[in-house]
């Protein structure tokens, strides 16, 4: 990796903070030492950032011009697995129809009869395997008919059929038979071509429900998306676990739920047997997820660099996306999560309560960040890759983002994270309450977001973060959230570093900086380990 970052360099990627002790600011007031509010950014204005992306409204140019590519690399937002002959018949359904927005509900249905498809011919790749035909243990197919898209009672069950069902629908997936028979299912030809169905599947079903939650039928869908993760990561060597943990520290007054749904990989094939009841203790990253990639949608390079390193991954949703049951718009509800979180983890014998770490990703890099200085006697590192920090919430920056990189509304994408405005309050139905959070205590506006949850205007970055070693990481061109966010950052002491990435490949120099920004992390957190700094 040495070699990686020293490429990085070379080919001109800005580096702060590297190898140098972060600016002594007087303690009172450092808040002062910072612009408030800035109304000009490194990004250009408005009509400039427009000027650099053709996508908006045009779905063929959003295909054609940006995510085709994407999907053929397997990278965000197209997950492992995606096949882009799955795509290409899809979005040139949605052009002919000129359905060229995400949040139309006509976008997800176009991608139903393949989804369905896809689980359909995985399901009879097992149940007709010679592996003790394991798929006969599955339930029962789960039908949604066109008709019933809007409806509170959108399932119904019955027989497994000889042939696909005629209308919209999907097909359960297989759980509840012994792990050794899941693997004897998915190393053999069949399990194998198996697990690549469900992850296609799973790959469409993260494009269908893009970018939020805001409807039953987007829901539906993500129940779909995490049953054929899980079907495909569940097996083989060390299976990715789906726990609901306790979350001991809710807020009932507040809106939180009882119990945080995580997916949770241990590394048993690269740890030793200590004693027959006793393994040994491994470090662990909690992988913080995004605006609309949630649990399942981290990446695949990331996990896997992770188990043979042997640590522990835990992957969770963070508040207002994905299946959080933190309360949305309360500033504190992440606070009283991650205090249940890193509870469940110093209870659990087989992980290292001294060697936890977070990454967070996109939008979940504001509470990985948080999690840094609220937390940060009980974290080792963090690491805050493409975060909104205080910039991003202003008027100036919301100004800017609805003509730049991100494929969707994005101020009305966090209007719904943060429980605003119309979208929120038409989820709420009996059968999907959005997120059990009461109406009355919502914010009104995304202009009323920065006062409550600006990491500088609350007095967050103030607290400092003691020894937890942090590593900012991001495109220097980012249209999502501003790069001045994360240089904010570097102005308060402690143990951090600041990697602003403007290097010769493009996607380099935007939201999140990959894929330049990946080795540079990977390299960090190592050496966090070994006990080498890494700052």
């Amino acid at each position: 990796m040495t070699a990686v970052l020293e490429t990085c360099v070379a080919s001109g990627f800005e580096m702060k903070g590297e190898k140098k002790e972060p600016p002594q600011i007087p303690p009172k007031p450092r808040a002062l030492s910072f612009k408030s509010e800035i109304q000009s950014f490194q990004v250009g204005d408005a009509a400039s950032v427009a000027s650099r992306y053709q996508h908006h409204g045009n779905v063929k140019a959003l295909w054609e011009g940006e995510w085709r590519m994407q999907c053929q690399r397997n990278a965000y937002p197209f997950n492992q697995g995606a096949d882009v002959s799955d795509f290409d018949p899809i979005f040139a359904s949605l052009a002919e129809k000129g359905i060229n927005d995400p949040f139309d509900e006509a976008w997800p249905v176009e991608f139903l009869p393949h989804i369905r498809d896809l689980i359909y011919q995985a399901h009879e790749l097992l149940n007709n395997s010679d592996n003790g035909s394991p798929a006969s243990t599955m339930s029962s197919y789960v039908v949604l008919s066109p008709a019933s898209t809007g409806s509170d009672s959108m399932e119904s069950t019955f027989s497994k059929p000889k042939s696909p069902p005629s209308s919209i629908s999907s097909v359960s997936i297989m759980s509840g038979f012994p792990c050794d028979q899941r693997r004897k299912a998915f190393t053999s030809t069949s399990g194998i071509a198996a697990g690549s169905l469900y992850l296609r599947a799973a790959a469409l079903c993260h494009i269908a429900r893009y970018p939020v939650l805001h409807t039953p039928l987007r829901r539906h869908i993500w129940s779909l998306q995490k049953k054929a993760h899980l079907s495909a990561a569940s097996f083989g060597v060390d299976p990715v676990a789906s726990v609901e943990i306790p979350h001991h520290h809710a807020s009932i007054a507040a809106g939180d739920g009882l119990t945080i749904p995580i997916l949770y990989r241990y590394p048993a094939s690269k740890v030793k047997i200590i004693h027959s009841s006793e393994v040994e203790k491994v470090p662990v990253v909690i992988q913080v997820t995004g605006l609309d990639g949630h649990r399942g949608d981290t990446p695949p390079p990331h996990t896997a660099f992770f188990q043979n390193q042997g640590w522990a991954t835990i992957s969770l949703d963070i508040p207002g996306c994905g299946d959080c049951p933190a309360a949305p718009s309360d500033p504190e509800s992440p606070d009283r999560l991650f205090s249940s979180l890193l509870d469940w983890i110093t209870a659990q014998p087989e992980l290292d309560a001294s060697k936890v770490m977070a990454w967070g990703y996109s939008t979940g890099a504001y509470y990985s960040l948080r999690l840094a200085h609220t937390h940060h006697a009980r974290l080792l590192a963090s690491v805050v890759q493409g975060a909104y920090v205080h910039h991003a919430f202003s008027p100036a920056w919301m100004r800017i983002v609805p003509g730049g990189e991100y494929h969707a509304d994005l101020p009305r994408a966090l209007s719904f994270k943060f429980g605003i405005g119309s979208d929120y309050a038409n989820s709420a139905s009996p059968a999907h309450p959005p997120f059990g959070y009461t109406q009355s205590s919502c914010p009104t506006s995304l202009d009323e977001l920065q006062k409550s949850f600006s990491l500088l205007t609350t007095g967050v970055l103030e607290k400092g973060h003691g020894e937890c070693k942090i590593l900012v990481v991001n495109g220097k061109m980012d249209t999502i959230y501003p790069i001045e966010d994360s240089e904010l950052v570097m102005g308060f002491p402690g143990p951090k570093e600041l990697r602003v990435l403007d290097g010769p490949v493009p996607s380099s120099r935007k939201h999140m900086g990959e894929p330049a920004a990946s080795p540079v992390t990977l390299e960090f957190l190592t050496k966090v380990v070994a006990g080498e700094g890494g700052v």
